[in-house]
């Protein structure tokens, strides 16, 4: 019996840790390829076709997200017409301020998201204004009408240098006018 123990532990106990050893188990992390090139080839392929099945998705929600903002745009600025020109008298003249100065901002805050998004050129350029609320507020909805009614956004052909320039004035002018305006004193 004390012969066999000796072997029967070393056949118990070093048959599995020669099992466990020898084999190729999915489960484990391959050491980095000798050249690296391949590993690199194969995620730059992965990322096109990665690339190329989400580009239509990635372009439609784009598109979407810019027609939100050209309504959400249009619909501030008719907000603020009426704010500033049907003042209702159930409301007290800080919270109609507050209410302006926060439209205000909103339209700031979609001017440059549009600006951005859009890729038309910053016009760079400081404009002084010495304008009172109700003549600002006019001017702004104008530079707004001018902006959204521009050829350029109509027409998804019309690739034009001067329409691409004037709508980089318009949304530029939009955005620092609407600064403007929501820094003026009540």
């Amino acid at each position: 019996m004390r012969r066999f123990a000796p072997q029967l532990f070393a056949q118990l106990f070093c048959f599995p840790l020669l099992l466990l050893l020898a084999t190729d188990s999915n489960a484990q992390v391959p050491i980095k390829p000798a050249t690296g090139r391949p590993d690199i080839h194969n995620r730059d392929l992965e990322y096109r076709e990665v690339r190329i099945q989400i580009d239509p998705l990635y372009k439609l929600l784009a598109e979407q997200a810019l027609r939100a903002d050209f309504r959400k745009l249009q619909v501030l600025n008719i907000d603020l017409l009426k704010r500033v020109f049907r003042r209702s008298p159930d409301t007290d003249d800080v919270t109609n301020h507050k209410e302006i100065s926060s439209t205000l901002g909103e339209i700031k805050k979609v001017g440059s998201r549009l600006r951005s998004n859009l890729g038309v050129p910053k016009i760079d350029g400081n404009t002084r204004y010495d304008i009172a609320l109700g003549p600002g507020v006019l001017l702004l909805d104008q530079t707004i009408t001018s902006f959204v009614e521009n050829p350029l956004f109509r027409e998804r052909r019309v690739v034009d240098p001067e329409l691409a320039l004037r709508a980089g004035k318009d949304i530029t002018e939009v955005v620092r006018l609407s600064d403007f305006l929501r820094k003026l004193p009540k």
